[in-house]
């Protein structure tokens, strides 16, 4: 199997666009839908401070890469990497310790935070045994944690590796549950940070990119990654539509670039209730008026109760 582009030996082959693509060309590819979409959203506005999300995975180490080496010279952009430990034994401390590799081979400042110093909480010791799912409480708390972080360390964009397939999967699942209000916030959350509340703004540069060309991009490139799924990963139906998409885009290439397309339009269109955001009690961070307490407090103290 030839590249379709110059000849050599294949390493994949992408069934939306019919082409196989050599290792150079896939780095090509993976790359330049990374800065399409940095110029698409604009993330360049002057002196800019993009803190990553890095998990150690696949995708956060992958869009680590990619940033570093376009940015390496460019004084006008610093990359700040952010990883959170949420204090799984036999898991995270490996998935740190791939993200201090890769940090050190960038050369990119490297900020580790702990949940048990951020929230006194340990997701294997705490909150496993807690009424609802692990993942429930893990996800409240990296929000919350790298919003709090990104602002700490100066964020002008909290960038973090989501994927297509990510993004697509969420994208359908808002779909199922009828969940027009989360809709409404993923659009505004990639917004200037006057449209979208007191919060970092968010941007996903990697959205564009399957999972898979980024699994061989990793791969290929040697990165020093963590492939091991979280024990207390989520349940059945993200991985129901997970499946789903998977074969329907064997059989109709290109579905998952039209869901999210489709899915950010929708969103744009949709009117937006912006609620006035107060501070929460406990930790000062930005919280709905409903309650005393913002989300990550009131799991902190069910946790405790």
């Amino acid at each position: 199997m030839e590249c379709s582009r110059c000849g050599e030996p294949a390493v994949l082959r992408q069934s939306y666009s019919g082409q196989h693509l050599c290792e150079t060309h896939l780095y090509e590819d993976v790359e330049s839908h990374v800065k399409s979409r940095i110029r698409e959203d604009s993330l360049l506005e002057g002196e800019e401070r993009w803190v990553v999300g890095l998990s150690g995975g696949k995708d956060s180490s992958v869009l680590l890469d990619v940033l570093a080496r376009t940015f390496r010279d460019n004084p006008s952009v610093e990359i700040v990497a952010l990883t959170l430990d949420e204090g799984i034994e036999g898991y995270r401390d490996e998935a740190v310790e791939a993200s201090q590799q890769l940090t050190e081979q960038l050369e990119v400042r490297h900020e580790v935070v702990e949940f048990e110093s951020e929230f006194g909480v340990r997701v294997d010791r705490d909150v496993e045994p807690a009424e609802g799912k692990p993942c429930s409480y893990c996800g409240v708390f990296r929000r919350t944690a790298l919003n709090r972080h990104a602002d700490r360390l100066g964020a002008t964009k909290l960038l973090t590796g989501h994927n297509l397939d990510d993004v697509a999967q969420t994208a359908l699942m808002n779909f199922l549950d009828g969940g027009v209000d989360r809709m409404s916030r993923h659009y505004r959350a990639s917004l200037s940070p006057e449209d979208s509340g007191e919060f970092v703004r968010r941007a996903k540069p990697l959205r564009d990119v399957p999972e898979k060309e980024v699994a061989v991009y990793a791969e290929m490139k040697d990165l020093p990654v963590y492939l091991e799924e979280c024990p207390n990963a989520e349940g059945a139906t993200r991985g129901d539509v997970r499946d789903m998409l998977l074969e329907y885009e064997r059989r109709h290439p290109g579905t998952r670039h039209s869901i999210v397309n489709a899915y950010e339009e929708i969103a744009e269109q949709l009117e937006w209730n912006e609620t006035e955001l107060v501070e929460c009690e406990r930790c000062g961070e930005p919280t709905s008026p409903e309650g005393d307490l913002c989300r990550a407090c009131s799991m902190r103290q069910e946790v405790a109760d």
